[in-house]
Protein backbone atom coordinates (compact mmCIF):
# COMPACT_ATOMS: atom_id res chain seq x y z
CA UNK A 1 0.00 0.00 0.00
CA UNK A 2 1.02 3.56 -0.65
CA UNK A 3 -0.33 6.40 1.48
CA UNK A 4 -0.74 9.84 -0.02
CA UNK A 5 -1.08 12.81 2.32
CA UNK A 6 -2.64 15.78 0.53
CA UNK A 7 -2.45 18.97 2.57
CA UNK A 8 -3.39 22.60 2.15
CA UNK A 9 -1.00 25.08 3.73
CA UNK A 10 -1.90 26.72 7.05
CA UNK A 11 -3.52 30.16 7.31
CA UNK A 12 -1.43 32.85 5.67
CA UNK A 13 -0.87 36.50 6.46
CA UNK A 14 -2.64 39.05 4.29
CA UNK A 15 -1.51 42.09 6.31
CA UNK A 16 1.70 42.66 4.37
CA UNK A 17 1.64 44.12 0.89
CA UNK A 18 3.58 41.30 -0.78
CA UNK A 19 3.05 39.12 -3.81
CA UNK A 20 0.84 36.06 -3.24
CA UNK A 21 3.83 33.73 -3.70
CA UNK A 22 5.71 35.53 -0.89
CA UNK A 23 2.99 35.45 1.79
CA UNK A 24 3.97 33.81 5.09
CA UNK A 25 1.83 32.27 7.83
CA UNK A 26 -0.08 34.35 10.33
CA UNK A 27 -0.24 33.63 14.08
CA UNK A 28 -3.21 31.26 13.74
CA UNK A 29 -1.48 29.42 10.90
CA UNK A 30 1.63 28.87 13.02
CA UNK A 31 -0.48 27.57 15.94
CA UNK A 32 -2.35 25.26 13.57
CA UNK A 33 0.95 23.83 12.35
CA UNK A 34 1.93 22.92 15.90
CA UNK A 35 -1.41 21.13 16.37
CA UNK A 36 -0.85 19.24 13.12
CA UNK A 37 2.69 18.35 14.21
CA UNK A 38 1.30 16.84 17.41
CA UNK A 39 -1.28 14.89 15.38
CA UNK A 40 1.39 13.43 13.09
CA UNK A 41 3.50 12.50 16.13
CA UNK A 42 0.55 10.89 17.97
CA UNK A 43 -0.36 8.89 14.87
CA UNK A 44 3.26 7.95 14.17
CA UNK A 45 3.09 9.19 10.58
CA UNK A 46 6.41 10.01 8.95
CA UNK A 47 6.35 10.62 5.20
CA UNK A 48 9.16 9.14 3.10
CA UNK A 49 9.11 12.11 0.74
CA UNK A 50 7.61 15.59 0.83
CA UNK A 51 6.63 17.39 -2.36
CA UNK A 52 6.00 20.99 -1.35
CA UNK A 53 4.90 24.03 -3.30
CA UNK A 54 7.71 26.52 -3.62
CA UNK A 55 5.51 29.35 -2.22
CA UNK A 56 6.64 30.66 1.17
CA UNK A 57 3.47 29.75 3.08
CA UNK A 58 3.68 26.11 2.04
CA UNK A 59 7.38 25.95 2.92
CA UNK A 60 6.65 27.48 6.34
CA UNK A 61 3.79 25.02 6.87
CA UNK A 62 6.12 22.14 6.05
CA UNK A 63 8.94 23.36 8.32
CA UNK A 64 6.69 24.05 11.31
CA UNK A 65 5.03 20.64 11.11
CA UNK A 66 7.85 18.42 9.88
CA UNK A 67 10.89 20.31 11.17
CA UNK A 68 11.66 17.69 13.81
CA UNK A 69 13.58 14.46 13.15
CA UNK A 70 10.81 12.13 14.39
CA UNK A 71 8.52 12.93 11.45
CA UNK A 72 10.76 14.74 8.95
CA UNK A 73 10.87 13.06 5.53
CA UNK A 74 14.32 12.15 4.28
CA UNK A 75 13.59 13.60 0.83
CA UNK A 76 12.09 17.05 0.25
CA UNK A 77 11.24 18.43 -3.17
CA UNK A 78 10.09 22.02 -3.72
CA UNK A 79 8.01 22.26 -6.88
CA UNK A 80 6.72 25.36 -8.67
CA UNK A 81 4.08 23.20 -10.38
CA UNK A 82 2.30 22.79 -7.01
CA UNK A 83 1.80 26.56 -6.91
CA UNK A 84 0.74 27.24 -10.46
CA UNK A 85 -0.15 23.84 -11.91
CA UNK A 86 -3.51 22.28 -12.57
CA UNK A 87 -4.95 19.06 -11.15
CA UNK A 88 -3.53 16.83 -13.89
CA UNK A 89 -0.03 18.31 -13.56
CA UNK A 90 -0.03 17.76 -9.80
CA UNK A 91 -1.30 14.19 -10.17
CA UNK A 92 1.50 13.54 -12.68
CA UNK A 93 4.03 14.91 -10.19
CA UNK A 94 2.70 12.49 -7.58
CA UNK A 95 2.64 9.63 -10.08
CA UNK A 96 6.39 10.14 -10.62
CA UNK A 97 6.98 9.16 -6.95
CA UNK A 98 4.19 6.70 -6.24
CA UNK A 99 6.07 3.47 -6.95
CA UNK A 100 9.21 4.58 -5.12
CA UNK A 101 7.81 5.61 -1.73
CA UNK A 102 5.34 4.20 0.80
CA UNK A 103 4.15 7.53 2.22
CA UNK A 104 4.09 10.68 0.10
CA UNK A 105 3.27 14.13 1.48
CA UNK A 106 2.07 16.88 -0.86
CA UNK A 107 1.55 20.42 0.48
CA UNK A 108 -0.12 22.79 -1.96
CA UNK A 109 -2.95 25.29 -2.47
CA UNK A 110 -6.66 25.46 -3.12
CA UNK A 111 -8.62 24.91 -5.16
CA UNK A 112 -6.18 22.50 -6.82
CA UNK A 113 -5.28 20.32 -3.82
CA UNK A 114 -9.00 19.75 -3.13
CA UNK A 115 -9.53 18.87 -6.80
CA UNK A 116 -6.65 16.36 -6.65
CA UNK A 117 -8.16 14.69 -3.58
CA UNK A 118 -11.61 14.55 -5.21
CA UNK A 119 -10.16 13.04 -8.38
CA UNK A 120 -8.17 10.34 -6.62
CA UNK A 121 -10.66 9.32 -3.91
CA UNK A 122 -12.89 6.30 -4.57
CA UNK A 123 -16.53 6.90 -5.34
CA UNK A 124 -18.69 6.79 -2.26
CA UNK A 125 -16.09 8.59 -0.15
CA UNK A 126 -15.84 11.81 -2.17
CA UNK A 127 -18.76 13.22 -0.17
CA UNK A 128 -16.43 13.30 2.86
CA UNK A 129 -14.02 15.60 1.04
CA UNK A 130 -15.19 19.21 1.13
CA UNK A 131 -13.03 21.98 -0.25
CA UNK A 132 -9.99 22.01 2.04
CA UNK A 133 -9.89 24.83 4.58
CA UNK A 134 -6.39 26.04 5.44
CA UNK A 135 -4.42 23.60 7.58
CA UNK A 136 -6.37 20.56 6.40
CA UNK A 137 -5.19 17.18 5.17
CA UNK A 138 -6.57 14.05 3.58
CA UNK A 139 -4.78 10.71 3.62
CA UNK A 140 -5.61 8.35 0.79
CA UNK A 141 -4.39 4.77 0.59
CA UNK A 142 -3.68 3.06 -2.74
CA UNK A 143 -2.75 -0.50 -3.64
CA UNK A 144 0.94 -0.29 -4.61
CA UNK A 145 0.33 -1.02 -8.27
CA UNK A 146 -2.85 1.06 -8.61
CA UNK A 147 -2.64 4.84 -8.64
CA UNK A 148 -5.51 5.94 -10.79
CA UNK A 149 -8.42 8.33 -10.61
CA UNK A 150 -11.10 7.12 -8.17
CA UNK A 151 -8.81 4.47 -6.64
CA UNK A 152 -7.70 5.94 -3.28
CA UNK A 153 -9.38 4.92 -0.05
CA UNK A 154 -9.93 7.87 2.32
CA UNK A 155 -8.18 7.03 5.60
CA UNK A 156 -8.24 10.45 7.32
CA UNK A 157 -9.68 13.89 6.67
CA UNK A 158 -8.70 16.28 9.40
CA UNK A 159 -8.15 19.98 9.93
CA UNK A 160 -5.97 21.78 12.44
CA UNK A 161 -9.12 23.57 13.63
CA UNK A 162 -10.75 20.21 14.48
CA UNK A 163 -7.63 19.01 16.30
CA UNK A 164 -7.45 22.20 18.34
CA UNK A 165 -11.18 22.06 19.17
CA UNK A 166 -10.95 18.42 20.26
CA UNK A 167 -7.87 19.08 22.39
CA UNK A 168 -9.53 22.00 24.06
Amino acid sequence: MTNLILMRHAKSDWSENVADFERVLNKRGRKNCLALRAWFMENNIKPDVAIVSSAKRTQHTFELIFGIPEIRPSIIQYEDILYQGNREQIIQTIRNSILTYNTILVIAHNPTISEVAQSLCISGQKENLPVFPTGTLAILSFPKSEFEYNSGELIHFISAKTIMTNNG
